[in-house]
């Protein structure tokens, strides 16, 4: 089932798929694209934080560690 409608202007033209920079005009392809970028930037935010930020590290973010 398609998460949006072909007609939407948000769309490619002809697609259910969201216009994205990179390209992809197949769902399950830009599923896993977004998956896999979003793990890269995790990963170098986690290596490099942002300083002077007031929010807490990936980790804690994400849940990791966290007993409960």
């Amino acid at each position: 089932m398609a998460r949006y409608d072909a007609d939407d202007v948000y769309c490619i033209p002809g697609t259910a798929v969201l216009k994205n920079k990179a390209g992809i005009t197949n769902q399950d392809l830009l599923d896993e694209y977004e998956g896999d970028f979003t793990a890269i930037r995790l990963l170098e935010l986690a290596q490099n934080p942002v300083e002077g930020a007031d929010v807490p590290p990936v980790s804690v973010a994400l849940g990791f560690g966290v007993r409960g």
